[in-house]
């Protein structure tokens, strides 16, 4: 009978023939057997290069973690192949081949491994096994912690899991960007950073306001609005830092707390604007506020 250690995993070998060699030991060797879940409907974690990772079938069986096998290799560049059933699974990528069987209490490398619960297929077609043997074949260090109930595992060679990206406030486009940076160059130009990064956050709490257009372009150019736009400056490309300003009010920068206004009040000629509520000075700006409106650097 053909063995899995036996299976050709040289490069000069296809994948191919793998897979149909795996069918036919399968076929031989497999029987279903079902796992008594010691702590079903339990929270359990798992914790890859120092990011949380959801999958598929994470569950503790008999005081072991398991989940599905593919998808649990897959987070290392492994390529994963399986038979049609699901029963049989072979993972290649790094410097050892690794075969599971459902049914077979083992993990099969040039070696075998012991598995404390051996692999089954799972009502939706998922070899779900052991994660720990997995993750220790590939060379990576393995820790359970009990105070979570996460399982940690990392990759010694591998940098911490990059966090995801920052959301913006509102959606952009390209456009929009460069429209808040020329806002923020023809009103600031002389502002330090933080003061345009206010001006910027007004443009984008109006955006979010409901007494204010909802598009960034029909914000900037509302009729009587933001004076900038009449000058040169405005038609000019904005300087680096303008644009950092707007990217930076678009991620969440607001200095203003949730103005809806700023001025100059060495230079502002309206009584009205005066009336308003001023939330903060940065620079020679006050950025105001209706005392009606609530803030919006919430949203």
């Amino acid at each position: 009978m053909y063995h899995p250690r036996d299976m050709p995993i040289g490069p000069s070998h296809g994948r191919t023939r793998a897979l149909a060699t795996i069918v036919a030991f399968a076929a031989a060797f497999v029987t279903a057997t079902g796992a008594a879940i010691l702590a079903a409907g339990a929270s359990v974690g798992l914790t890859v290069n120092g990011g949380s990772v959801a999958l598929p079938g994470l569950a503790i069986e008999s005081d072991v973690v398991v989940g599905s096998a593919k998808d649990f290799l897959a987070l290392f560049g492994e390529d994963v192949a399986t038979t049609p059933d699901g029963r049989a699974l072979r993972a290649f990528g790094h410097s050892v081949a690794l075969t599971l069987v459902a049914g077979q209490p083992y993990l099969y490398t040039p070696g075998k491994v012991e598995l404390a619960v051996a692999p089954r297929v799972d009502e939706h077609g998922r070899l779900i096994a052991p994660l720990a043997p997995l993750a220790e074949a590939l060379g990576f260090q393995v820790v359970w912690r009990d105070d979570t109930k996460t399982l940690v595992v990392t990759d010694p060679d591998a940098s911490e899991v990059a966090p995801p990206p920052p959301k913006p406030r509102i959606p952009f486009t390209d456009d929009d960007l460069l429209l808040i940076a020329r806002v923020v160059y023809s009103e600031a130009p002389d502002e330090p950073f933080e003061g345009q990064v206010g001006v910027a956050a007004v443009v984008v709490n109006r955006v979010l306001s409901p007494h204010f257009p909802d598009t960034v372009h029909d914000v900037v150019f509302a009729p009587g609005q933001f004076q900038g736009t009449k000058t040169a400056l405005f038609r000019r490309d904005p300087s680096d830092e303008a644009l950092r300003a707007a990217k930076a009010a678009l991620y969440g920068e607001d200095p203003t707390d949730g103005a809806l206004y700023f001025y100059d009040p060495r230079t502002a000629t309206s009584k009205w604007i005066r009336t308003l509520k001023v939330l903060v000075t940065i620079g020679h700006h006050a950025f105001a506020t209706d005392p009606r409106w609530a803030a919006t650097s919430s949203q």
